[in-house]
């Protein structure tokens, strides 16, 4: 028997692979009720839970949505593809999004690049070596931009002013996200 939902596409992909919600959701980066949810019918995999979803099944983003799924497909990747919310500086590391876009204070500064610039932000992505990082300390100061340095297994955080010596990241320092974007006006 085919199946003709959405949510029968899934359930039948992760039981025919002999995965659980739990090690489904894991792969997917989302908790097992959100895989639940999914196969219900409750909400629908979107965006980057769609791409994660179909890489974690073996199986095409259109295949979940569904034959006639083309334009869906699309659209949901256009609509990931489109600007974040832009939010405020100090909320930056408590914001629930994954990816967000923020206007780049002066005193938090990117050499080269004129304050109010807007960065975009992921905090899935994995900080590595060269990378500019948005990081704050545990005391709460405000986050602020460092380029990620490896020694070893070992992650510093590096001060753009060059001026200061790199930072160990530990349990005190938090990397907030990874800058994937910088834009501004001229």
């Amino acid at each position: 028997m085919e199946n003709h939902n959405e949510e029968n596409r899934i359930k039948s992909a992760r039981l025919a692979l002999g995965m659980t919600k739990e090690e489904l959701g894991q792969r997917c980066g989302v908790s097992a009720v959100a895989v639940h949810y999914w196969e219900i019918g409750h909400n629908k995999p979107r965006g980057k839970n769609l791409l994660a979803l179909a890489k974690a099944l073996g199986v095409s983003p259109a295949h979940i949505a569904g034959s006639d799924a083309e334009n869906t497909v699309r659209e949901q990747a256009a609509a990931y593809n489109s600007k974040p919310p832009l939010v405020p500086w100090a909320e930056i590391a408590t914001w629930p999004a994954d990816t967000l876009t923020t206007e780049l204070p002066q005193a938090h500064g990117i050499p080269g690049v004129p304050s109010a610039a807007t960065i975009t932000l992921d905090k899935t992505e994995k900080a590595i070596a060269g990378r500019l990082v948005v990081a704050q300390h545990a005391a709460g100061a405000s986050p602020a931009v460092y380029r990620a340095a490896a020694h070893g297994p070992a992650i510093y955080l590096e001060p753009l002013s060059g001026n200061y010596p790199p930072i160990a990241q530990d349990e005190k320092w938090h990397i907030v996200g990874v800058i994937t974007r910088v834009s501004y006006s001229l």
